[in-house]
């Protein structure tokens, strides 16, 4: 069997959608569908976690939007890792309805295949999708 069909049928890894999405190969609807699909690690404060049972998560600020970050892959979170932290892998859908109101969402965070919404783009994802 011809091996360019072969690799037509197997699923993309969300990295290599998020790249796609990037290059225009595909629409952002197809990302953010392929998205809403995927497991996500995040880096937690432990202390936090364990004391008061809620996330803290890794968060980062850019021109003043706040926004939490996650990771698609188990090793890109774990170069964040530190005696503080604890990771945990969450269903993306469960990870968007935790994210505060005013909070984006940055997924893989220095890396090409990185994505951001606003805090804006989560309140809608959750409106329409969720």
């Amino acid at each position: 069997m011809n091996s360019s069909l072969l690799s037509n049928r197997q699923p993309k890894s969300i990295e290599q959608s998020i790249l796609d999405a990037k290059q225009k190969q595909i629409s952002n609807e197809e990302l953010l569908v392929r998205i809403l699909t995927t497991d996500f690690y995040l880096l937690c404060d432990k202390k936090v976690l364990n004391t008061k049972e809620i996330m803290l998560p890794l968060c980062i600020k850019i021109n003043g939007q706040n926004y939490v970050c996650v990771f698609t892959k188990e090793n890109w979170a774990k170069q964040y890792f530190n005696q503080e932290a604890i990771m945990i892998k969450l269903q993306s859908k469960k990870t968007l309805k935790l994210i505060p109101n005013n909070y984006g969402l940055i997924i893989n965070p220095n890396q090409d295949a990185s994505v951001k919404f606003t805090d804006f783009g989560i309140q809608n994802i959750i409106k329409d999708f969720l």
